[in-house]
């Protein structure tokens, strides 16, 4: 059976040069499951033995690394346990990891000035005055909504996840610079950028370079995903309610007034308004992926900017391609196989503030693309 060799290294720069010898296990999480979930730092566990071989112990705050044929991960290790057998070549060591966006976690803010601006310029100042700059990348974007001018005081994760609530935006740490992305609400990949591939999951013979099989698809039921009233409740404005019934979705922002408040909500409900199910997870294993192709299209996907959150995917299911985006990812792999679980939206959640794309929106006002706007 063929199965994928992880590389681990660690030390104290970005470009860590301590291997981490007889690597037994690892498993990594990225993202989210819902689309309206708050994010969390990716995490990242690393199962090893044969620790008397080490020459440089790994640390806590070292930078980590878990590559194949390229970065599968990479922050920062969060702790190392040794667990110690009857002899040394039963000792085992199991390295705990944190993504980037835990620095933000890790901040406490007891009156952070705010100037009233775009919702990621105000996360790209935040982090230029407190250091974090190393670590975030804003795709040359300021934000689409815009945030109150405010003296905050909280927690950074907090504050950078009620920021990307009131863009209705996503978060993606990137691997091969230890940082945090932030993408506005009309950014989604690879439409915006050429560079990147669109990558595709099928159950029949997959035929395309970038194509995969997929072992096994849910889909999530209506109610999970279903929402007729939402109500925005910005910071020192009165909550702004949009819809009626008794699926509510209630959510805090920073929006800078009630207008754009309103706008938010209806936003919401013209998004979740609907009783259509569609896919939400999928599991591959490269153990299944029965051409050179299909093995290579899945090595490069499980890379972490490939299957970063805001990637679009297609996913062809008993005849029917769905056009899904990537909301979250995991990944285990141990010395049998690798196997990857994706969690998406649906296109129905992501076809509005999308401009010019076939399947995404368009702008105009054709009776096939109605068009679409930036902005709510």
């Amino acid at each position: 059976m063929a199965i994928i060799s992880y590389t681990v290294q660690f030390g104290s720069t970005f470009t860590p040069s301590n291997t981490l010898n007889d690597v037994q296990s690892v498993s990594t999480n990225h993202g989210r499951l819902w689309q309206t979930d708050p994010y969390t730092p990716a995490s990242a566990i690393v199962q090893s033995r044969n620790i008397a071989a080490w020459t440089t112990a790994p640390k806590i705050g070292d930078y980590i690394t878990i590559q194949q044929t390229g970065y599968v991960y990479s922050g920062f290790i969060k702790d190392v346990a040794i667990n110690y057998g009857i002899v040394a070549s039963m000792d085992t060591a199991t390295i705990t990891c944190e993504g980037p966006l835990s620095r933000w976690g890790r901040r406490q803010f007891t009156s952070r000035a705010l100037a009233q601006a775009g919702t990621i310029s105000q996360i790209m100042t935040t982090a230029t005055a407190i250091g974090l700059d190393t670590f975030t990348y804003a795709y040359g974007k300021t934000g689409l909504s815009t945030a109150a001018a405010q003296t905050y005081v909280g927690n950074g994760l907090d504050l950078v996840n009620t920021l990307m609530t009131t863009e209705i935006g996503r978060v993606a740490e990137v691997t091969t610079t230890n940082a945090v992305g932030y993408y506005p609400t009309s950014w989604l990949r690879p439409r915006n950028d050429s560079s990147v591939q669109a990558y595709s999951f099928t159950d029949s013979n997959p035929t395309g370079a970038y194509q995969m099989y997929f072992d096994d698809i849910s889909f999530a039921s209506a109610a999970q995903n279903y929402y007729t009233e939402a109500t925005i409740n910005p910071l020192a404005l009165a909550s702004q309610t949009s819809g009626s019934g008794y699926y509510n979705i209630t959510q805090d922002s920073f929006d800078y007034n009630t207008s754009q408040a309103l706008s938010h909500a209806q936003y919401l409900v013209a998004q979740y308004n609907t009783t259509q199910s569609g896919p939400l997870i999928l599991t591959a294993s490269y153990s299944n992926q029965q051409t050179s192709n299909a093995r290579t299209a899945f090595r490069n996907f499980i890379t972490d900017f490939s299957s970063a959150a805001g990637e679009r995917v297609n996913v062809t299911f008993r005849g029917t391609t769905y056009p899904l985006v990537i909301e979250g990812h995991d990944l285990g792999a141990d010395l049998n196989d690798t196997i990857l679980t994706i969690s998406f939206s649906d296109f129905d959640n992501n076809n509005y503030l999308i401009l010019n794309d076939s399947t995404f929106g368009t702008l105009g006002t054709s009776s096939t693309y109605p068009g679409n706007k930036l902005g709510f």
